[in-house]
């Protein structure tokens, strides 16, 4: 090798780590935009048709989808009975009235025709499966009536009234509340609420029951590690609500950041230098105390801690790789991508 050969392939190095330096930022964006907006179902749940479960056969109190857990109450008394929390169904029957067709959606199939869906009974939760994320941002789902319960506000039944009342006029209401939760704290002062049911309207022409799918946007509940859902009705008595408390769900979209991955040139804090080999400085724009979560690209728990204005975040011990680094102030939440070398 002479030395115009030396020159050429240093040239070529020099050219190349360029095209790496180039490319990577556009792979890495991908790769975020890849993780955001993801759309889970429960069609890996296996049903025979027009079939459900609810956890009557014993084998499990709970079932999975590919990224979500919800718990199935089985309670063995009095012969055994559906006691609360979720079931999964792919009953078709958006006619027949009554508890005997408790798992069945109005919209008679799922979302957009789709063969599986969730049922709610009574007051609950659901949760990002630990194994797999474990804080995502749940920007929205798609919710309808049960028949049961959308029958029995329309005709009445045995325990609750038809809504609205003999003359129309009764500003009935059946509605479910969504508080979001990271390790037991709430990540919003207000549930987001829907109303399932609305009779309040003064004219009665726009009074409505939801028969079919809507989308519901639960993006302000922010990064959860957990969802509660909670029911209010017009129709009460002493010991509580006397519309059948159900809903059917399907199609959660869910994301890995809040919103939009923050730059370094960040609204309220600033993080650097990244990428980073050992230590990384966070810097909030005020001298507010601060907390921060570092989490796997997967979501997944790493360390977290509080600061005052600023702190130095040592990655010495953490694999290289891309991670989320959670920025939290008084007023406002940040999630940066950050690269450890």
């Amino acid at each position: 090798m002479d030395g115009w050969d030396f020159i050429r392939i240093q040239n070529l190095i020099i050219k190349l780590n360029a095209m790496i330096k180039l490319i990577l930022p556009l792979f890495l964006f991908v790769l975020i935009t890849g993780l955001n907006a993801q759309p889970d179902t429960f069609e890996n749940l296996a049903l025979e048709p027009e079939t459900f479960w609810n956890g009557s056969d014993g084998t499990a109190d709970n079932f999975l989808t590919e990224s979500f857990y919800f718990p199935a109450l089985w309670d063995t008394s009095f012969g055994g009975y559906w006691a609360g929390g979720w079931a999964y169904s792919n009953k078709t029957d958006s006619v027949t009235s009554g508890f005997a067709n408790q798992y069945s959606a109005k919209a008679g199939s799922g979302y957009q025709g789709s063969q599986n869906y969730a049922v709610a009974n009574s007051d609950g939760w659901f949760k990002p499966r630990a194994d797999v994320w474990q804080y995502v941002q749940v920007n929205g789902l798609r919710i309808t009536n049960s028949t049961y319960a959308y029958n029995s506000m329309r005709d009445g039944d045995a325990f609750g009234k038809k809504f609205g009342g003999e003359t129309g006029n009764d500003p009935d209401y059946f509605l479910v509340n969504f508080m979001g939760y990271s390790n037991g704290e709430p990540t919003s002062t207000e549930p987001v609420k829907f109303y399932l049911a609305d009779f309040r309207f003064e004219d009665n022409s726009q009074d409505y029951i939801v028969s079919d799918w809507v989308e519901l946007d639960l993006s302000d509940l922010q990064f959860v590690d957990s969802i509660a859902y909670t029911f209010e009705s017009s129709d009460i008595f002493e010991f509580g609500i006397n519309t059948p408390m159900y809903f059917c769900i399907d199609q959660i979209n869910y994301s890995l950041f809040i919103n939009s991955v923050a730059s370094n040139d960040a609204e309220i804090s600033s993080v650097y230098p990244n990428p980073a080999s050992y230590d990384v400085n966070i810097q909030i724009n005020s001298k507010d105390f601060a907390t921060y979560e570092l989490l796997s690209i997967e979501g997944k728990f790493i360390k977290n801690g509080g600061f005052q204005n600023q702190m130095v975040l040592n990655v010495n011990d953490l694999s290289s790789g891309v991670y989320l680094l959670r920025v939290n102030t008084s007023n406002a939440i940040e999630t940066h991508r950050l690269i450890v070398k």
